[in-house]
């Protein structure tokens, strides 16, 4: 006979009275013999809560065709107002974590989404390089016209400047996004920045001796 599954006496009830007392909560005969970790079987768990039922050490129920059983609360004292103010501490303590944990998880996602709406890496490069080109371009244009004496009509050369002007503004937006990306993991990475940019492919100004122009 395994598992003590003879030991409907004081022993075995022992152990589930005790549990049920420690737990103070409803549990059905199966819950009870998992929970004991299966240190007494299904049929033997099953006789001792019957008989602790009938001897009145604790209550059963029945719905429909499940029964459960726990402890008789009039077998508890009451508790005196240092222990109720000591639960009323420890449930506002808890709470307060519950908050501060919801508050990091919301930060957490936010931080997560703003994220994942940045470009990927490699179109950010792609980007920043065309951008990089395209201002050079028109940087050389408006050099050209300024040092040379042709006449040019005042809207072609606002139209340029403009164009420098907001090619300049994208390029340093777009150069945010790369480091608002790359600063986390530079935070973490074990090597220096620059054999994280090599590892990636990312193409720095300062590598290519790239800067932004003085636009006035």
């Amino acid at each position: 006979m395994s598992k003590k599954e003879g030991s409907a006496g004081s022993e075995g009830e022992s152990i589930v009275l005790n549990y049920l007392n420690e737990q103070n909560r409803p549990y059905s005969s199966n819950d009870i013999a998992q929970n004991l970790h299966k240190e007494l079987g299904k049929s033997a768990v099953q006789n001792i809560l019957d008989n602790l039922a009938q001897e009145g050490k604790i209550i059963e129920k029945a719905y429909g065709k499940q029964k459960i059983y726990l402890v008789d609360q009039s077998s508890f004292s009451d508790a005196s107002p240092v222990e109720i103010k000591v639960l009323d501490m420890e449930i506002e303590e808890a709470e307060k974590a519950q908050k501060e944990g919801e508050k990091t998880v919301k930060e957490a996602q936010a931080e997560l989404k703003k994220i994942c709406e940045l470009p990927a890496t490699e179109d950010l490069t792609k980007v920043v390089e065309d951008l990089r080109e395209e201002v050079r371009q028109m940087g050389e244009k408006l050099k050209h016209f300024s040092e040379t004496s042709v006449t040019v009509d005042k809207k072609v050369r606002v139209a340029i400047r403009k164009r420098v002007e907001d090619g300049v503004k994208m390029w340093r937006t777009r150069k945010r996004y790369v480091m608002d990306f790359l600063d986390p993991l530079l935070e973490d990475y074990p090597k220096s920045p620059s054999e994280l940019y090599e590892e990636i492919g990312l193409v720095t100004d300062e590598s290519v001796g790239a800067k932004f122009p003085n636009n006035k």
